[in-house]
């Protein structure tokens, strides 16, 4: 059962804003390792933070099917730029 505090975060993080634990905020442009090693690029649209090492529900670019990507294996594309 979801309490109050989970929907609240859950509500703050929806809405783009940073949640504690969560490093990826919702909707962000990310860099993926795909589990067959492929690169791809993609928008975080949800995450299970209930493991030790949260999982990612990220949208891949080019028609590629949604994927689950623990966040070892994410990078933020706008981390790069300088």
């Amino acid at each position: 059962m979801i309490d109050k505090e989970d929907k609240k975060l859950a509500a703050t993080w929806l809405s783009g804003e940073s949640v504690p634990g969560i490093r990826f905020k919702y909707n962000s442009l990310v860099k993926v390792r795909l589990d067959d090693g492929e690169k791809a690029q993609g928008w975080i649209v949800g995450v299970d933070p209930s493991r030790s090492e949260p999982i990612y529900t990220v949208e891949i670019q080019n028609g590629h099917p949604c994927a689950e990507i623990p966040e070892s294996a994410i990078e933020n594309v706008n981390e790069d730029r300088t």
